[in-house]
């Protein structure tokens, strides 16, 4: 059984429901957990397969370096995606993290 984990942290200066909305558009039916600190952690786990599918295809469409976006770290592959892009419903790829994070999505084979 696979599992991934999507997990960001907010700053006080971002927006927690544009970022948790922007998500929801993009991976439907997901719910989130907390930390409650000046800087707020959310993790989710899954078992669902959709976001893989989706992010492959998306991947694939786009033309897009797999090896330079799906980096393989001890026992899981990683995938980084832009906070702010998510903001605006938008899927967007980084190859190393941001000043503010990144969306960090880990898929445990």
């Amino acid at each position: 059984m696979s599992e991934t984990i999507i997990e960001f942290e907010v700053y006080p200066t971002e927006d927690e429901e544009k970022i948790l909305e922007g998500i929801k558009s993009i991976f439907p039916n997901l719910s989130f957990s907390f930390s409650k600190n000046d800087i707020k952690f959310f993790s989710l786990k899954t078992e669902n397969k959709d976001i893989i599918e989706k992010i492959e295809k998306e991947i694939e469409l786009r033309k897009l370096n797999k090896e330079a976006i799906i980096k393989k770290k001890d026992g899981y592959f990683e995938i980084l995606l832009n906070k702010q892009a998510i903001c605006i419903k938008k899927l967007r790829f980084l190859e190393e993290e941001q000043t503010l994070g990144a969306i960090r999505i880990k898929f445990y084979p």
